[in-house]
């Protein structure tokens, strides 16, 4: 009897069905009669032979055509009634806050033909000119942006499910499509205008093309390869992190004839397609601003923002810089540069500035190494919570505006423990899917060195998706082959994963996700919702002025609650005192009189009551 070989064996097979077995013995790094007990263990347990085409070659059979259909389909009216539902209700879908406000204006720019822009790109070029281009097309209206998002999420399903076809099987294929099309972070994002919409299909089809390329090595596909990562990094710089790891699996790939030689042409090839994308912004932002700033030039001061004596691991500006200066891009970029400005003694240019500040943050991790190494490790920890912690906005707090994100859907408690058995279970034929886990690596390590975001782990789901299809599918055959001991001991350790992830803490919702949706309820009229979240922030955080001033300001437009706006007003003068703030201290003092005179007002005009 033939022995049996491993799952992961089985499933290069099935994804290969065209090599021979010379050529997955190569590829795979183990005999040939090893190759030949796969296929007969194939040919026992499935009911068509593993080598036959129609079950895994790019033409598929009509089983499947109809399940991806019905995948897409599903994928797709899900994201219209999330649309439908946030037209309606999302107090965010025409008042948008900081970065989606940034891009939204951005691209109105763009579409009135101003693409040049002034100055060096602070936030990250690519979705404001993909948007912009579409604001040209279809008009600037926010139904425009939003279904343009819709548009995005479907095509990010689609590669999604082509990346998992394509490395691992037609099944898991479709098991990480309705992981994508079902995701709810992924539809709540696309309520958002939000680079991650655009950064997640860059990064599938990036992962797409370069897997071909190492699998099947051709020098075109490893050129497109690096003009799509460079692209994926025109939508945020810190997908560059995979560039080291992207070269170390080109050079693992199999070679024939002279390994040097063909090893360092391919990552020429690779890292020539990397420069041809990201060389046109680099040049903009030396021609438009004479600076060397490679994409952006915020990252000095987002590295302090991550790491600095007062993170938490999340977007938290550090207690000496006030919050208002982090409320649009262009407060922020205006403080880094005039504080770094005043420090040094001299004007900077923006490279400058973003080194000014990158520099403090090493400097305190320098002195304190200890503290440094507590908060990578709390980060780290942050990373792998189930915890959708946003920083403009929170979807636990906006769920209530859609019916679909009401749902129980599978979240990150979900599929990031699949993708992690998934990981493990690559490790025994790791060349061959050295890519896919390489890029989730990095991503994690970007997002360590930085802070942590829901949003901010997005771009790497591409690969946890196909990694989490993978690791289902395996536990079916698994179940069907009778391997029961490695399903039992699987199932435990994705128990175990699954509490971990649950259980990794952090913040849920912050001070500043309520602050946020009350100032945009109030935008609205809709005032007392809005007097709801500034009590929930004040709560949170009682020493917060702006909240307490923006409560007190609605308090006073209901007569009922003249009493309580004097009571706020009081906090806001004692808090403005105690950090000398001259401005609010006259603020709240000039209400407060008003406030009072008119209740005097209302004193001497009312009659006394001579009823007994």
């Amino acid at each position: 009897m033939n022995p049996r070989p491993d799952h992961i064996l089985l499933h290069s097979i099935r994804a290969n069905p065209t090599l021979s077995d010379r050529q997955l013995a190569r590829m795979l790094g183990c005999s040939r009669q090893k190759i030949c007990a796969a296929r007969k263990t194939l040919d026992t347990y499935s009911s068509a032979p593993a080598t036959d085409a129609s079950r895994t070659s790019w033409a598929g059979t009509w089983k499947e055509w109809i399940s991806v259909a019905a995948i897409f389909g599903f994928a797709l009216l899900l994201r219209c009634i999330h649309y439908f539902d946030i037209k309606a209700n999302d107090p965010y879908f025409s008042n948008l806050t900081v970065d989606p406000k940034a891009y939204h204006e951005w691209a109105i720019r763009i579409s009135d033909g101003d693409w040049l822009g002034n100055g060096t790109f602070h936030l990250s070029p690519l979705y404001p000119y993909m948007l912009g281009a579409t604001y040209a097309i279809f008009g600037r209206g926010f139904d425009v942006g939003h279904i343009f998002n819709v548009v995005l999420g479907i095509i990010s399903v689609a590669l999604i499910w082509m990346l998992a076809r394509m490395v691992f099987g037609w099944r898991e294929g479709l098991v990480a499509a309705t992981f994508a099309a079902i995701y709810p972070m992924l539809i709540y994002t696309g309520s958002d205008l939000v680079l991650e919409n655009v950064q997640i299909p860059s990064n599938a089809l990036m992962l797409i093309l370069l897997c071909a390329a190492v699998m099947r090595p051709r020098l075109w596909l490893l050129g497109l390869a690096g003009i799509m990562l460079g692209i994926s990094g025109l939508a945020r710089a810190n997908v560059l992190l995979f560039v080291p790891l992207a070269l170390v699996c080109i050079a693992i790939a199999p070679v024939d004839g002279k390994r040097w030689r063909t090893i360092c042409m391919r990552c020429a090839v690779f890292c020539l397609g990397l420069i041809v994308s990201i060389a046109p912004v680099t040049a903009r932002n030396w021609i438009v601003a004479d600076d060397f700033v490679l994409v952006t030039d915020n990252g000095g001061i987002n590295f302090y923002v991550g790491n600095n004596e007062d993170a938490s691991g999340y977007f938290n500006p550090p207690k000496w810089i006030p919050k208002t200066q982090f409320t649009s891009p262009d407060k922020m970029r205006a403080f880094a540069t005039n504080y770094a400005q005043e420090i040094v003694g001299h004007d900077l240019k923006p490279s400058g500035v973003s080194r000014f500040w990158s520099t403090m943050a090493w400097t305190w991790m320098a002195e304190n190494p200890s503290k440094a190494t507590i908060l990578f490790a709390k980060k780290f920890k942050l990373m792998l919570s189930s915890n959708e912690f946003g920083v403009e906005r929170q979807l636990l707090l906006d769920r209530e505006y859609s019916s679909i994100l009401q749902l129980p859907l599978p979240g990150f408690a979900v599929v990031v423990p699949l993708a992690m058995i998934g990981m493990g279970l690559t490790m025994r034929r790791w060349r061959q899917f050295a890519v896919i886990n390489a890029f989730v690596l990095s991503q994690g390590l970007a997002l360590v060195i930085m802070f942590i975001s829901d949003r901010y782990r997005l771009p790497m789901m591409s690969a946890i998706f196909a990694l989490a299809g993978f690791a289902l599918v395996w536990a079916w055959d698994a179940a069907q082959t009778r391997h029961w001991r490695a399903l039992i001991f699987t199932g435990c350790t994705a128990a175990l994963l699954v509490l971990a992830t649950s259980l990794a803490g952090g913040a849920t919702i912050s001070e500043s996700n309520y602050f946020n949706l009350g100032n945009k309820l109030r935008d609205q009229g809709r005032i007392d919702e809005a007097i709801i979240q500034f009590r929930k922030a004040i709560a949170l955080s009682p020493g917060d002025i702006v909240a307490h001033n923006n409560l007190a300001l609605l308090l006073e437009r209901r007569f009922e609650s003249r009493d309580e706006a004097v009571t706020e007003w009081e906090t806001v003068r004692q808090l403005s005192k105690a950090i000398s703030d001259d401005a609010r201290i006259e603020r709240a003092e000039r209400h407060l009189k008003s406030l009072r005179q008119s209740q005097a007002d209302i004193d001497l005009a009312t009659p006394p009551d001579s009823s007994r």
